[in-house]
Formats: C-alpha cells, structure tokens, sequence
C-alpha cells in the first residue's frame, strides 16, 4: 500500500502540470478544463483514506479529445502519464479499451490516421490491462513499442513528442535502464520549447516512472545520489522556474518543496519533512499536495 501512495505523491505532482502566469487563449482554457476534468475524475483526494487511479470510459474520451485538439501541450503529457498509470479500469472503460486494442493495434499499423487514439490505446495498454485480459493479445504489446518507435522518428513534432514520453514512462521497471535515459535525454535534446519540459525534469529528479521502491528505503535514489543531492538538484530546479504557476493555483515552488518534504521523510527525518509541510501550510494553503504529504508524514 505504501508503495501504491508514493507513486500517487508523484502522479499528482506530475498531473497538476503548469502554465506561465499569462492569459491563456480560448483554447487553451478549454483544454485545460477537460484536463482537470479527466484529472479530478481519477485521482484519489486523500479524505477517505489511500486509493490508486481509477480510469472510466468518460477518462478515456476525455483523454483522446485532449491529445487529438492540443497534442503539443503540458495537457497532453499529463494526459499520456496519468493513462500510463492507470490502476485500475473500470467495467466500461476495459470494455471500450480492449475494442481499441483490437482496432487500432495491428501488424499494419499506419502512422497516417487515428494517432490519438492509438496513443491513448498504447499508453493504457502497458499498465491498465493485464495479461488475463489480454489473452490472446499478447504480442500487441511488442506491435505497440514498435509503433512508438517509429512515431517517435517521425517528422510529426507534435506526435513524435507524445510517442517519446509514452517511451520513457513504460519501458522496464529495473535500475539503469538505459533505454529510459536514452529517450528522455532525446526528448529534453529535440524538444526544448515543449511546454511541459519544466515538469519532465522535477519529475525525474525523482524519476518516480520507473523506480524499484526497495531504493527508497536504502536512503538512495535510482542514480545512486543521496537525498541530500536530490534535495540540493530540487533547489535548483525550484531557483530555475519559480515563476511557473500550476493551472490548479500551485506554484512550481510549492511542488519542489513537497519534493523536498518527502526526501526527508525517506531520510527517516520527519520533523524536517513536516517543516516544509508547515512552510507549504503558511505560504500555500490550498496546495493540491497538502493531503497527500499530510497522510504521509503526519
């Protein structure tokens, strides 16, 4: 279970996103509000107790609207790891899920028509379906990477993108994995003006995508570095982009110390962590993580 609520802390933190304090066009906002819909509808708030993330078919539709109408966009990327992470799909949206399998994944794959919801269908198809489901199609997960590759080759920006992070957010989960490395370092190279780059690098300061969480408690990260020099690249991070606001009223600030919290909560250093909670609590009172870190730590 406590495995379960670590990898939640970073989901929020990922799925809250973030936009320059700017006026947003109509679309934008749009997009946005779809996001938080699909958002609030799958993640657990924290006030009846720990849970994992719960995808429906109006999840689903939701998800497909938003990488078909704003691909290059810190929505989309939220999207593609919130489906990436998937706990559990309700009746329906398996249902639905496994029609989308047998439709869009198939050895004649074309990277021409229906990318949303190929995408949308690979994303989920890593975690949210098992291989009981699966049954007779099992190989369409080998299909599936083989057409991420090749999207992620493509002349497409926009969809090449979303086909790099599906890449780095499912491959194996095991230490030093350099396939991960590879496609996220190809990602922060091609992609620099991606607006959800920001969130890719706290995101993997603590890499929560792909870590063995026995590492946690050992005090060491995937990389090798200690907390102290996770707290220390946080800093940094949190000194770079201060000024970030989170569409959900979140400063970018706030997530680095919630980041920093939990490092010293692993560190077995909870009166340190609950200085930062208390930080948050003064400074930020409606921050989105303040449950989460309170169930935790307190």
């Amino acid at each position: 279970m406590k495995i379960r609520l670590i990898f939640a802390f970073f989901l929020v933190i990922l799925f809250n996103s973030y936009a320059i304090a700017e006026v947003k066009d109509t679309k934008e906002i749009e997009y946005n509000t779809i996001y938080k819909n699909l958002y609030m509808s799958s993640i657990n708030d924290y006030s009846e107790g720990p849970g994992g993330i719960i995808l429906n078919k109006g999840g689903l539709d939701y998800s497909v609207n938003i990488l078909k109408n704003v691909p290059w966009s810190k929505e989309s990327y939220c999207t593609l790891a919130l489906l990436s992470s998937v706990d559990e799909l309700t009746d329906d949206a398996k249902e639905e899920t496994l029609k989308m399998i047998d439709k869009y994944i198939s050895q004649q794959m074309s990277l021409d028509e229906n990318i949303p919801e190929k995408l949308a269908t690979i994303a989920i198809l890593f975690p949210g379906i098992s291989e009981e489901d699966l049954k007779n199609r099992k190989e369409k997960r080998e299909i599936a990477q083989d057409f991420l590759i090749k999207l992620c080759n493509s002349s497409d920006k926009n969809y090449a993108s979303l086909a790099n992070l599906i890449l780095i957010f499912k491959r194996k989960l095991k230490v030093n994995d350099a396939e991960v490395e590879k496609y996220k370092n190809l990602f922060k190279e091609k992609y620099t003006d991606h607006p959800a780059l920001p969130i890719l690098e706290l995101d993997y300061t603590y890499k929560p995508y792909y870590i063995p969480m026995s590492i946690f408690y050992n005090g060491f990260l995937l990389d090798g570095k200690s907390h102290e020099e996770k707290i220390a690249m946080i800093k940094i991070l949190e000194e770079k982009y201060k000024d970030i606001i989170m569409p959900s009223g979140d400063t970018y600030q706030a997530q680095c110390w919630a980041c920093t919290a939990m490092c010293y909560h692993f560190k077995e250093n909870n009166e340190k962590a609950k200085e930062y909670i208390k930080q948050i609590e003064t400074k930020e009172s409606k921050c989105t993580l303040l449950p989460f870190l309170r169930f935790m730590i307190e």
